[in-house]
């Protein structure tokens, strides 16, 4: 089964039920924060929390075109 389309609004155990049946891979990821790795390249004073460090370990282990976060503009 491919998926093209996720909606991530779903509490994390819900989250990878429906990523695992995408086959972990996936078009796109649309997230608030990235990934612990990527915050830090973005900006300086990015900190991990319990978010990022999920995201992180989800970007390791789902296969994905982008990912698309906007928690780090500056406006």
């Amino acid at each position: 089964m491919h998926c093209n389309r996720i909606t991530f609004s779903y509490p994390k155990d819900a989250l990878m039920k429906i990523v695992d049946s995408c086959g972990r891979e996936v078009d796109l990821i649309l997230s608030h924060c990235a990934p612990t790795t990527i915050a830090a390249r973005v900006t300086e004073n990015a900190e991990p929390d319990r978010l990022t460090d999920y995201f992180e370990s989800l970007s390791h282990n789902c296969r994905f075109r982008y990912w698309f976060f906007g928690h780090y503009h500056d406006n």
